[in-house]
């Protein structure tokens, strides 16, 4: 098995590489949620029900649903904070909130595509000694239902994998594999 580690000449002069939420994809996504929100707006508006016989409560209901969730998505999307960070110290996820993976503890890493329109960075993760980082993990570990995350993981002989969604970060899994094999330096065990 091959051990990804910081390279030799990895250290405070490589900044961190931090990649951002995609703002259009966010946009894209409170698009049909403002639409709904404005049509149970406009229903409110005129008297009338968006479905007829039940109500004002229901368009009311609409109208706070779809707003709440369009401005949470707008917010998601123009956050300014960085989702993923890659630096000397490892690799740190926001969205999910898993902390920092030490890059000594990645035993391997990979990609998967679970349903058409989500993609996962899949980390192999050697928790063995480590009980704050395995209790940190648990509940980011790969389930069983991802077919993806089930082949890397027998790929890596059972190690724990931590499934890092990256479907809504403004760069392709392509460029985001190019940036870590640039960052990482592979070393037989």
């Amino acid at each position: 098995m091959s051990v990804p580690t910081a390279p030799a000449d990895a250290d405070d002069r490589d900044p961190p590489i931090e990649i951002m939420a995609s703002k259009g994809k966010y946009l894209g996504m409170a698009m049909p949620c403002l639409l709904v929100a404005l049509a149970a707006f406009d229903a409110l508006h005129r008297g009338a029900s968006i479905a007829e016989g039940t109500g004002m409560g229901l368009d009311i209901g609409v109208f706070l649903v779809a707003f709440v969730s369009a401005a949470t998505l707008i917010y998601l999307g123009f956050d300014r904070k960085p989702v993923l960070t890659i630096d000397a110290a490892g690799i740190r996820c926001r969205r999910p909130d898993i902390g920092v993976i030490p890059w000594d503890r990645v035993m391997g890493m990979g990609f998967a595509r679970p349903t058409a329109f989500r993609r996962q960075l899949l980390i192999a993760v050697d928790t063995e000694n480590d009980s704050a980082l395995q209790r940190r993990l648990k509940s980011f570990t790969a389930g069983g239902f991802n077919r993806g995350a089930a082949h890397f993981r027998g790929q890596m002989q059972g190690l724990p994998t931590v499934q890092i969604p990256i479907s809504m970060l403004a760069i392709k899994q392509p460029d985001l594999q190019r940036l870590l094999e640039e960052r990482i330096s592979y070393r037989g065990n």
